[in-house]
Protein backbone atom coordinates (compact mmCIF):
# COMPACT_ATOMS: atom_id res chain seq x y z
CA UNK A 1 0.00 0.00 0.00
CA UNK A 2 2.87 2.21 0.99
CA UNK A 3 4.48 1.70 -2.82
CA UNK A 4 1.32 2.46 -4.37
CA UNK A 5 0.52 5.40 -2.59
CA UNK A 6 4.66 7.01 -3.03
CA UNK A 7 4.66 5.72 -6.61
CA UNK A 8 1.24 7.53 -7.28
CA UNK A 9 2.75 10.78 -5.54
CA UNK A 10 5.84 10.14 -7.12
CA UNK A 11 4.24 10.57 -10.28
CA UNK A 12 2.04 13.06 -9.60
CA UNK A 13 5.22 15.29 -8.94
CA UNK A 14 6.88 14.64 -12.09
CA UNK A 15 3.78 15.63 -14.02
CA UNK A 16 3.40 18.98 -12.20
CA UNK A 17 7.14 19.80 -13.03
CA UNK A 18 6.03 18.53 -16.49
CA UNK A 19 8.66 16.19 -16.33
CA UNK A 20 7.80 12.33 -17.43
CA UNK A 21 9.51 8.94 -16.84
CA UNK A 22 8.83 6.09 -19.21
CA UNK A 23 6.27 4.92 -17.30
CA UNK A 24 4.74 8.17 -16.14
CA UNK A 25 2.11 8.26 -19.20
CA UNK A 26 1.49 12.16 -18.23
CA UNK A 27 3.13 14.07 -21.31
CA UNK A 28 0.23 13.17 -23.67
CA UNK A 29 -2.83 15.02 -23.80
CA UNK A 30 -5.94 14.13 -22.12
CA UNK A 31 -7.76 11.68 -24.44
CA UNK A 32 -11.45 12.01 -22.68
CA UNK A 33 -10.83 15.97 -23.29
CA UNK A 34 -11.20 15.55 -26.86
CA UNK A 35 -13.95 13.13 -26.60
CA UNK A 36 -15.64 14.67 -24.29
CA UNK A 37 -15.32 14.59 -20.53
CA UNK A 38 -16.04 10.68 -19.36
CA UNK A 39 -17.50 10.32 -15.81
CA UNK A 40 -15.27 7.75 -13.27
CA UNK A 41 -16.40 6.76 -10.27
CA UNK A 42 -14.08 5.74 -8.38
CA UNK A 43 -14.77 2.86 -5.81
CA UNK A 44 -11.63 2.50 -3.28
CA UNK A 45 -11.67 2.00 0.71
CA UNK A 46 -8.33 2.87 1.22
CA UNK A 47 -8.60 6.88 1.54
CA UNK A 48 -4.55 7.36 0.78
CA UNK A 49 -4.95 5.08 -2.46
CA UNK A 50 -8.38 6.61 -3.88
CA UNK A 51 -7.22 10.36 -3.01
CA UNK A 52 -4.13 9.72 -5.37
CA UNK A 53 -5.77 7.76 -8.50
CA UNK A 54 -8.68 10.57 -8.07
CA UNK A 55 -6.29 12.83 -8.69
CA UNK A 56 -4.25 10.97 -11.70
CA UNK A 57 -7.82 10.53 -13.45
CA UNK A 58 -8.59 13.66 -13.21
CA UNK A 59 -5.36 14.79 -14.77
CA UNK A 60 -5.97 12.61 -17.30
CA UNK A 61 -8.84 14.69 -18.33
CA UNK A 62 -11.67 12.63 -16.97
CA UNK A 63 -14.21 13.97 -14.61
CA UNK A 64 -14.28 11.67 -11.26
CA UNK A 65 -16.80 10.73 -8.54
CA UNK A 66 -15.01 9.28 -5.41
CA UNK A 67 -16.55 6.54 -3.31
CA UNK A 68 -14.70 4.43 -0.36
CA UNK A 69 -17.86 1.51 0.00
CA UNK A 70 -19.84 -0.15 -2.82
CA UNK A 71 -23.21 1.04 -1.27
CA UNK A 72 -22.16 4.52 -1.83
CA UNK A 73 -21.05 3.70 -5.24
CA UNK A 74 -24.64 2.45 -5.88
CA UNK A 75 -26.19 6.05 -4.79
CA UNK A 76 -23.70 7.63 -7.16
CA UNK A 77 -24.74 5.28 -10.14
CA UNK A 78 -27.61 7.51 -10.52
CA UNK A 79 -24.88 9.92 -11.94
CA UNK A 80 -24.53 7.54 -14.88
CA UNK A 81 -20.87 6.94 -15.07
CA UNK A 82 -19.33 6.03 -18.08
CA UNK A 83 -16.87 3.93 -16.10
CA UNK A 84 -16.44 1.92 -12.87
CA UNK A 85 -12.91 1.45 -11.02
CA UNK A 86 -13.40 -0.50 -8.21
CA UNK A 87 -11.36 -1.78 -5.85
CA UNK A 88 -12.10 -6.16 -5.71
CA UNK A 89 -12.13 -6.21 -1.76
CA UNK A 90 -13.85 -3.80 -0.40
CA UNK A 91 -15.77 -3.40 3.45
CA UNK A 92 -19.81 -4.87 2.84
CA UNK A 93 -20.31 -5.48 -0.72
CA UNK A 94 -17.42 -7.04 -2.41
CA UNK A 95 -16.13 -5.37 -5.48
CA UNK A 96 -17.15 -8.10 -7.84
CA UNK A 97 -20.81 -8.11 -6.70
CA UNK A 98 -20.58 -4.30 -7.57
CA UNK A 99 -20.11 -5.12 -10.97
CA UNK A 100 -23.07 -7.08 -11.43
CA UNK A 101 -25.32 -4.79 -9.89
CA UNK A 102 -23.31 -1.84 -12.14
CA UNK A 103 -23.85 -4.50 -15.23
CA UNK A 104 -27.44 -5.03 -14.48
CA UNK A 105 -28.37 -1.18 -14.01
CA UNK A 106 -26.28 0.43 -16.50
CA UNK A 107 -24.85 -2.25 -19.19
CA UNK A 108 -23.74 0.57 -21.23
CA UNK A 109 -20.83 1.29 -18.13
CA UNK A 110 -17.64 -0.13 -18.66
CA UNK A 111 -15.93 -1.66 -15.33
CA UNK A 112 -12.69 -2.16 -14.01
CA UNK A 113 -11.55 -4.42 -11.13
CA UNK A 114 -8.30 -3.47 -8.92
CA UNK A 115 -6.59 -6.17 -7.06
CA UNK A 116 -3.64 -7.14 -5.29
CA UNK A 117 -4.22 -10.39 -6.13
CA UNK A 118 -4.72 -12.68 -9.36
CA UNK A 119 -8.51 -12.93 -8.82
CA UNK A 120 -10.15 -11.98 -12.42
CA UNK A 121 -13.94 -12.25 -12.09
CA UNK A 122 -15.57 -12.71 -15.40
CA UNK A 123 -17.98 -9.75 -14.77
CA UNK A 124 -15.30 -7.02 -15.44
CA UNK A 125 -14.21 -5.43 -18.94
CA UNK A 126 -10.86 -5.02 -17.82
CA UNK A 127 -8.53 -5.67 -14.58
CA UNK A 128 -5.57 -3.54 -13.48
CA UNK A 129 -3.21 -5.61 -10.54
CA UNK A 130 -2.02 -3.42 -7.46
CA UNK A 131 0.52 -1.61 -7.62
CA UNK A 132 -0.15 -0.10 -10.95
CA UNK A 133 1.53 2.90 -12.26
CA UNK A 134 0.15 6.22 -14.03
CA UNK A 135 0.57 4.48 -17.14
CA UNK A 136 -1.07 1.56 -16.87
CA UNK A 137 -3.85 3.53 -15.02
CA UNK A 138 -3.90 5.71 -18.57
CA UNK A 139 -4.09 2.90 -21.01
CA UNK A 140 -6.93 0.81 -18.76
CA UNK A 141 -9.08 4.27 -19.00
CA UNK A 142 -8.24 5.04 -22.41
CA UNK A 143 -9.01 1.36 -23.62
CA UNK A 144 -12.38 1.59 -21.60
CA UNK A 145 -13.39 5.60 -22.35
Amino acid sequence: KVRHVLGNQQQKNRAVAGISGPSAGLSQPPVAAAAGMALVLLVEDDADIRDNTAELVRMFGYDVLEADCAERALELLARRPDIVLTDLQLPGMHGEELARVVKERLPATRVAIVSGGSERPEVADAWLTKPYDAGQLRALLEKLA
